[in-house]
């Protein structure tokens, strides 16, 4: 067992060594947590701490969906006959037959008397079973188990009543708490020792990890384990059977990456930010695979209306207020949208990268659009290529030289002057990157002449027909912020705003 988990829930551990000890302890142990939170796992490696000793033996079952007690019992004689109960082995049925005589009788409360009578049978214990008094019974998933809680727990009492053996149960029991309105009742007569598990993140992290079979991907990824466990603590998710997959979706975009962004720790952290947060709002069921689009579009028009209201003031036109009111028409995705938006924006929805529909591919068809993700990477972090159109390379400035600042900006000045782009998005794109760098005092004009001269160049492209004929929503909504996968710069500024209604005129 790992060093991390010793270190996290070594308390479980040295208690069960002392419980596995006792002779005839009378009581089971129950082990409780979230589902995902590890319980499985944690019982699996004590499981085999326990094969390495030869004293104790053990038989586990796990009760998910079993409707009758025979389930209970053959998954037993699975274990201790395997070659009787393989394939083809028609005495099965006779033999575990043969192993059922007692009947159940139960005390729930502590009156002494008998509130129930189960006609159900256990094993009682042969002969040719040997050692069956030093074995230790695991029963997992008892929460999703099939028979009522009431006459499962009198079948596992028999075990530690009458037979003397060491029962651990592995439950979430919140959700038998809120299940069954008597369930303390019921636990108080079986269980004597109960433990939550502790969530281990980084003991299974590492586990994880060290199956993807490949070093690159691990080194990666653990030296970016603070940042995981930061979106982990902000969503409140402790799930960490969806951290698996992460890690397995990961190692598949790594793979299909070009080699120059294998080793940008920017463009990797990008990708495994949104793939995180995606991953677990799906697996939580806060948006289905399919709703990566609407989710992002949706959080871009609440984001709209918080700043035309910021911008205008509370005395908003209704129909305007209207126009961004009628895209959230998913009231529940709505309310979730208003109610993560601090959240939702740490993450810089706004900015997912490679887009929203690169990712909704990805989680709703299982594809990987590498064409897209090579051009979103080219034009993000490497703008430097010379495929790369000058005003892309334009928009991310920030990370450019003063002198490949300047170069670029007189290149996308000249190209605007001279009305070489027809595409509505990329001037709506120019215009704002103008804005921002007018805002910044990198630019000489005036947000007024640059909101005058982009009103010049689209009556221009008007009168000429000059405008691209490539369907373009921001033509049809004014409050679109982004175009090509990217975030217009400006947007807030009542100058695009006005330019936005300018273009639907």
């Amino acid at each position: 067992m790992s060093q991390e988990i010793k270190l996290v829930n070594s308390h479980i551990e040295e208690y069960l060594d002392y419980y596995c000890g006792l002779s005839a302890p009378r009581f089971a142990v129950m082990i409780k947590g979230q589902w995902g939170a590890g319980k499985t796992w944690f019982i699996e490696q004590y499981c085999e701490k326990l094969k390495k000793r030869q004293s104790y033996k053990y038989l586990y079952v796990s009760l998910f969906g079993m409707t009758k007690f025979s389930d209970i019992e053959y998954a037993f004689f699975q274990q201790l006959h395997p070659v009787l109960s393989s394939q083809g082995m028609e005495i099965t049925g006779k033999i575990v037959k043969g192993l059922l005589k007692a009947s159940i009788k139960f005390d729930l409360d502590h009156d002494r008397k008998d509130h129930i009578s189960l006609d159900v049978k256990i094993p009682e214990i042969p002969n040719y079973l040997k050692n069956v008094d030093e074995r230790i019974l695991i029963f997992d998933d008892l929460e999703r188990c099939k028979i009522e809680l009431r006459d499962i727990f009198g079948y596992i009492n028999q075990f530690v009543e009458h037979h003397n053996l060491k029962v651990i149960i592995i439950a979430n029991e919140s959700d038998l708490q809120s299940k069954y309105t008597d369930y303390k009742i019921m636990k108080e007569k079986l269980i004597g020792q109960t433990f939550d598990i502790l969530i281990d993140f980084e003991g299974t992290f590492h586990r994880f990890l060290s199956e993807t079979q490949n070093n690159q991907i691990e080194k990666i990824l653990f030296q970016d384990i603070e940042h995981l466990k930061n979106i982990y603590a902000k969503l409140g998710y402790n799930n960490l059977r969806t951290l698996k997959k992460i890690i397995l979706d990961f190692k598949r975009i790594f793979e299909e990456l070009p080699n120059k962004a294998k080793n940008r720790i920017d463009i990797l952290n990008d990708i495994l930010t949104f793939l995180t947060v995606f991953s677990i709002e799906i697996k939580r069921g806060v948006i289905h695979s399919n709703d990566v689009i609407k989710l992002i579009r949706e959080y871009r028009s609440h984001r709209a209306r918080l700043s035309l209201k910021e911008t205008l003031g509370k005395s908003i036109d209704s129909s305007k207020s209207d126009k961004i009111e009628a895209k959230l028409d998913n009231e529940e995705l709505k309310n979730t949208i208003q109610k993560n938006y601090n959240l939702y924006n740490s993450f810089e929805l706004d900015k997912v990268f490679p887009s929203e529909s690169w990712w909704e591919k990805f989680f709703d068809q299982g594809s990987i659009d590498s064409d897209e993700l090579n051009t979103s990477i080219s034009s993000k972090y490497f703008p430097q290529d010379k495929d790369t159109p000058n005003w892309r390379r334009l928009y991310y400035f920030t990370r450019l030289s003063d002198i490949d600042f300047e170069d670029l900006l007189k290149k996308v000045e000249l190209e605007y002057k001279e009305k070489k782009f027809l595409d509505i998005g990329e001037i709506k794109h120019v215009f704002g990157i103008f804005l921002t760098l007018s805002e910044k005092g990198l630019y000489c004009k005036n947000k007024s002449d640059i909101l005058s001269d982009a009103k010049t160049y689209i009556n221009h492209l008007n009168s000429c027909n000059k405008i691209s004929a490539l369907p373009y929503s921001i033509i049809d909504d004014r409050f679109a912020d982004n175009y090509d996968n990217l975030l217009f710069y400006g947007f807030d500024f009542r100058e695009f705003k006005e330019l936005s209604s300018y273009t639907v005129h």
